[in-house]
């Protein structure tokens, strides 16, 4: 590995991240009741630095009531096509196709179009070309194709492993990213060191790049933004024909202060050129609204949650109460970071029945249940007969009413975290390997250990 140590910033640049976030964090946990002329004046000036008209705004108590309303009159032109679309087979399935199309085409439109997220990207990647200058000024000049694509490998393991820290230290948090692993990161450095006609040049731009998203990737390691992805998750199961969440662009103010960490730490700390008068007016939509449903000419404002309860890990958690709730009464049960049903949410853990394990079938529910019941009330309560174990796996039997015959279950205790787990087998896995391998799809506990 090279010994040559090439950073963007100092270490007195990045211990000053945290002091950035700690100021982001304030304003987008904040459970104030917005100011509504100011949030009003605040979507005006972004719509109009970014040369749109103003819109009509109305406000919403919570983002429940938003995702409820019809906001553009785009949707007669849907209601004239259905009615004169006829009752023939196959008019109705071209109308299905083309319909379908349209909405998916016009809601990118709406997307790249929307004033408030037009702004935030054209600022996040104001700040990101800022920083690939400074890459590229720190990029020593004789560095030679072999020592650009190994220093490709450090970065690219250093971003797997802050990715991987992110997620260990939110793990109740749902990602779809897909990470990068380690091989695939080398195969690619292979690729590059045999690959003799592909130009230094374009590869040191790629290293360019990935140092100024180390620098994004920092400032946006917070675990409070999971908050934002299980209220949203939330949303879509609960309205059940949402309309704003699907077809109008949304502009979430916990994303909005994330790119605000970013863009604060690079004007503040590292005095980068950003355009003042735009940043200032997307610092302003971030601090004084909630969440934002917008449409051409309309946008549905959210009023902040009355109550915001998290633990130590900001992770919404709240007992026998809601660990959100809006001034409408639309409330979010949760446990520490899993969204609970208001059946569990309203009780407190010490209450919670052990039966309730035999009916629900949501692997993620079921652990939450097992943490809070606890396993000495699960196996008093259930009547639960051990019957066989292997390495830190049980067999249990509940011979009880609940069922029409005998529940079985493997209870599994994660060796690094302690986490208890049970899972319901058939009943003639009469042996704990026989669970095991019912579970692991037929593969024998030997062979599954051999190839994990």
């Amino acid at each position: 590995m090279s010994e040559r140590q090439i950073a963007i910033l100092t270490p007195e640049q990045e211990a000053l991240i945290p002091v950035y976030q700690e100021k982001w964090q304030a304003i987008a946990l904040s459970t104030e009741p917005i100011n509504r002329q100011k949030a009003e004046a605040a979507i005006k000036a972004a719509y109009g630095i970014m040369g749109k008209r103003a819109p009509q705004i109305r406000f919403c108590s919570s983002p429940y009531e938003a995702s409820l309303l019809k906001l553009e009159s785009e949707e007669t032109i849907v209601n004239k096509m259905e009615k004169e679309r006829g009752n023939i087979f196959l008019r109705n399935f071209v109308f299905a196709i083309v319909t379908g199309i349209w909405q998916t085409i016009r809601m990118q439109q709406k997307i790249q179009n929307n004033p408030l997220i037009k702004l935030k990207s054209k600022l996040e990647k104001s700040a990101l070309s800022h920083l690939k200058k400074i890459a590229k000024s720190r990029l020593p000049k004789d560095m030679q194709l072999a020592e650009i694509a190994e220093y490709f490998l450090q970065l690219s393991n250093d971003l797997l492993e802050n990715q991987l820290d992110s997620q260990n230290s939110n793990s109740s948090a749902e990602s779809s990213d897909v990470m990068t692993s380690p091989e695939t990161v080398r195969a690619m450095v292979s690729q590059f060191e045999q690959s003799w006609w592909l130009p230094k040049s374009f590869i040191k731009y790629w290293v360019e790049g990935m140092l100024a998203g180390t620098v994004y990737q920092k400032a946006a390691r917070v675990n409070w933004l999971q908050i934002e992805h299980r209220l949203t998750r939330e949303l879509a199961q609960q309205v059940e024909e949402i309309r704003s969440l699907k077809r109008y662009p949304c502009f979430q103010p916990m994303l909005g202060a994330v790119t605000s960490i970013l863009l604060d730490f690079c004007t503040s700390v590292l005095h980068l050129p950003i355009e003042n008068k735009k940043w200032e007016v997307f610092a302003s939509v971030v601090k004084e609204c909630g969440w934002i449903f917008s449409a051409d000419d309309i946008c549905l404002v959210c009023d902040r949650p009355r109550s915001l309860s998290l633990d130590s890990e900001n992770r919404l958690h709240a007992e026998g109460e809601p660990a959100i709730r809006f001034t409408d009464g639309y409330s979010v049960y949760a446990h520490h970071g899993v969204i609970l049903p208001e059946k569990y949410g309203q009780i407190y853990p010490n209450k919670w029945q052990a039966e309730w394990l035999l009916e629900e079938n949501n692997a993620e529910l079921r652990r939450v249940l097992i943490q809070g019941i606890g396993y000495a009330r699960i196996c008093q309560d259930l009547h639960a007969v051990e019957l066989d174990s292997l390495a830190e796996y049980t067999l249990l039997r509940i011979d009880s009413n609940v069922d029409v015959e005998p529940i079985y279950l493997l209870k599994m205790t994660c060796p690094s975290t302690g986490y208890i787990h049970a899972m319901r087998v058939p009943p003639n896995a009469r042996s704990a390997r026989e669970a095991i391998k019912w579970v692991n799809w037929g593969i024998d506990p030997q062979e599954f250990s051999v190839q994990s």
